[in-house]
């Protein structure tokens, strides 16, 4: 027998994310899915894709199911897209299901039931999910849903961008500090994207593996108000909100657009004063650098999904909570990473009302990308594992 000598080396989860399969443009087709998944939403994008959809099955009926989360905020606003919505998805439906939104138990349990219904023979369950309309937990928690029967699913995921985003920059340019100044105040302020807090919730689908004995870690992916983020560190605890530069590893929102750019500079100057604040201005406690912070993607779901294996990889002494509050694609990357990683718990608020007048405007570029989910989990999981190479 021939001895072989080779290296031991640990797997980068940048190996494992590399051959995901990467967003494309939106490309219709007449494959009817199984099941449709989509959001209640008040935003103008928000029927677009239902509607391309629909147009794309050329009234080609169906034995899709569709489910159609409901959010308990802004229920005026959001039914005037409702109609609108419903006509488009009952076009290429068998049945509409509807569903609490802001209730990932029942959310959960309800995918569960429908791919259960929907499985035949061997076959994967073709699921479609609209996430242009859908809340950052309305997202995770319908990919945690999947995941759990992740060997019987394909997913597809739809996705519109709004045309312009508010704030716009001709505000920034002219006063882009008292932006920053109004971001991270508390009060009923409705000229923000959003205001108030509604109430603090664990996410139960994502409890996490805490112990006593272990420090708290928080990974915290914000949005341009910062109330809820701020609620959120105080309930994890005192002294993750008391020492955010220490205790908070933050992920900022890159967008993909060179025009949208200073978007990013906002965010970061946002947290900045948020950890300004919290530390008194003790330089050695108020630095944000490569050590607690990174930019991602708001668009590329993979920048993030490493970014926050990265970090669990990292703490492994530590009890970690996410608290997600970014774009819709990088809440897609993070229910990944969460089916990867469950040792991270996900904290997260829900907004007394958002500002419709204040929000998005428009339809923008088009979105998709599909995934085999059984084959994506086990790939993510492989990060952080030894492999051996031969000589």
């Amino acid at each position: 027998m021939v001895a072989r000598f080779g290296d031991i080396q640990t797997v980068d989860v940048r190996e494992c994310v590399a051959d995901l399969p990467s967003i494309r443009e939106y490309q219709p087709n007449s494959v009817v899915p199984d099941i449709f998944i989509c959001a209640l939403g008040f935003e103008k994008r928000a029927p677009t894709m239902v509607m391309e959809e629909a147009k794309a099955r050329k009234d080609k009926y169906g034995e899709t199911i569709s489910l159609l989360g409901e959010y308990t905020t802004n229920l005026t606003d959001n039914a005037r897209n409702e109609e609108t919505i419903l006509d488009y998805v009952s076009s290429f439906s068998k049945e509409v299901k509807r569903v609490n939104a802001d209730d990932p138990r029942a959310l959960a349990n309800t995918i569960m039931e429908l791919v259960d219904k929907k499985r035949s023979g061997k076959g994967k369950v073709k699921v479609s999910f609209d996430i242009s309309a859908a809340s950052e937990n309305f997202i995770i928690s319908v990919v945690g849903g999947l995941i759990a029967a992740r060997e019987k699913v394909q997913l597809r995921v739809l996705y519109v961008e709004a045309e312009s985003y508010h704030p716009t920059k001709e505000k920034f340019d002219i006063d882009g500090e008292s932006l920053i100044k109004e971001g991270v105040e508390f009060g009923d302020q409705r000229v923000h994207l959003e205001y108030g807090v509604q109430e603090v919730e664990w996410n139960e689908l994502f409890p996490g593996f805490h112990q006593e004995s272990h420090p708290d870690y928080v990974i915290a992916i914000p949005t341009f108000r910062m109330t809820r983020m701020i609620r959120c560190l105080n309930e994890i605890g005192e002294q993750i909100a008391a020492v955010p530069a220490r205790n908070v590893f933050w992920i900022l929102g890159q967008p993909p657009s060179a025009a949208n750019l200073w978007r990013a500079d906002y965010l970061r100057g946002l947290i900045e004063e948020i950890v300004q604040r919290a530390s008194g201005g003790v330089k050695e406690e108020c630095q944000l650098d490569g050590r607690n912070s990174a930019y991602c993607s708001t668009l590329d779901y993979k920048d993030v999904l490493q970014q926050v294996v990265r970090q669990a990889d990292q703490r492994l002494d530590a009890n970690i909570t996410l608290v997600n509050m970014g774009s819709k694609m990088q809440a897609l990357g993070v229910g990944l990473a969460l089916a990867a990683r469950e040792e991270i718990a996900v904290i997260t608020a829900r907004p007394v009302q958002y500002n419709v007048s204040s929000y998005s405007m428009g339809v923008g570029p088009k979105w998709e990308v599909t995934f085999e989910l059984g084959e994506v989990v086990t790939q993510i999981r492989n990060a952080s594992t030894l492999k051996y190479l031969y000589g």
